[in-house]
């Protein structure tokens, strides 16, 4: 017997997989070996048109349900969409005029009977969006019905399209969201934000500027008819730490009250390490010599970019420093090359400790490296 066209194999694949997608945990079925023939996933659109950011609407959709012979329909209690700002809330209408929310309820009460209907309540909530004019984008999203014909189950999906766009009444230039990157303890960031109308006719009423955490600070400059937002980082103490903050400011506008501005960035210490903070000679033959180096950069401008040897102990605490010859190549910017050869005169089965730098001879420590190898056994 031929062989299938291997096209027709990667579509019968790739069909067995999109209805797997569909199986509901809730109710546990086997699958059909002899399935009714599909006509295909229902397409509803609606289309938001533009919305002005910081409001929502609400659209009530109705879905069509999958028909088939004999046994229970059972809608999914959620719908699922490809965009953050869209919320769907899945209703069945029963026939006798009561109408229940599906989200959250065990399978047996998600049967859809005959004479009932399912609503989506679909709404695009732009709240939550940066100040940004959003071109109108095409949204997808599906609501899963669950088919039972006796011992057996199929499942189908109504796919849901919708159009928006986005329009902010205030345009932040150059960018509505703040990233400062990576931001040493020594430094501190600033970045100026041009806020102009950004719809004809509205009149923009500026209030109190609030930021947090106490990291952000932030001001509002105004120059004639130009309205600038001064925004400074200050690091905490922490060597690391991960920030997530937020930029608020009255409008005076109805809809739009608060101007909110996105920060987020890294606190990192002054000292950093390329490719990390060790000095890996890994598994090798003590007797023999071998070399590793580190990148190391100081962010802190009040000291010079350098280094020198401040110490190399073991995990003991004792001197090992007449078992590695250490020197130091300046690279570009604050970037200095730790080169460290090791010279084949220790012993035993491993090598554990640290190499400290300072920045004068008899200074105090400033960084610190592991070391760390592995003896070759005999």
């Amino acid at each position: 017997m031929a062989r299938p066209p291997l096209i027709l194999l990667a579509l019968f694949v790739a069909a067995a997989m999109t209805a797997s997608c569909f199986l509901s945990c809730d109710q546990a079925a086997a699958s059909d070996p002899n399935p009714a023939p599909s006509s295909g996933p229902v397409i509803i659109y609606h289309d938001y048109g533009t919305l002005d950011l910081g409001t929502r609407e609400s659209q009530d959709l109705e879905i069509p349900v999958p028909k088939h012979g004999k046994g229970d329909v059972i809608v999914e209690d959620s719908f699922r969409g490809n965009c953050s700002c869209i919320i769907g809330m899945v209703m069945i209408h029963r026939k006798d005029g009561t109408k229940t929310v599906a989200y959250g309820l065990p399978a047996d009460q998600r049967v859809v009977g005959d004479g009932d209907r399912v609503v989506l309540r679909l709404t695009l909530d732009t709240r939550n969006e940066e100040a940004t004019d959003v071109s109108k984008l095409e949204s997808r999203g599906f609501l899963g019905f669950q088919l039972n014909t006796g011992e057996f189950a199929r499942y189908e999906s109504v796919i849901i399209r919708f159009d928006y766009g986005i329009r902010t009444p205030i345009k932040v230039s150059p960018v509505a969201h703040i990233d400062f990157g990576e931001l040493p303890r020594s430094r501190k960031y600033h970045q100026v934000l041009e806020l102009s109308n950004n719809i004809e006719g509205q009149k923009i009423v500026w209030g109190a500027v609030h930021a947090s955490p106490r990291s952000i600070s932030a001001r509002l400059e105004h120059d004639g008819d130009k309205t600038r937002l001064h925004v400074t980082i200050t690091p905490h103490s922490e060597p690391m730490r991960h920030v997530r903050g937020l930029i608020a400011i009255g409008t005076g506008l109805d809809h739009f009250t608060d101007l909110q501005i996105p920060v987020s960035g890294t606190f990192c210490g002054d000292i950093q390490y390329m490719p990390a903070e060790t000095l890996a000679f890994d598994l090798f033959d003590f007797t023999k010599e071998k070399v590793q180096f580190v990148n190391v950069v100081d962010h802190d401008t009040t000291r010079p970019p350098g280094f020198v040897l401040h110490g190399i102990k073991n995990s003991h605490g004792n001197d090992m420093s007449k078992h590695f010859d250490v020197s130091f190549k300046p690279l570009s910017g604050r970037q200095t090359r730790v080169i460290v050869k090791y010279l084949g005169t220790m012993g035993g089965m491993r090598m554990v400790g640290e190499l400290t730098l300072a920045k004068v001879q008899g200074g105090k420590q400033i960084a610190r490296l592991s070391i760390s190898g592995h003896n070759t056994p005999k």
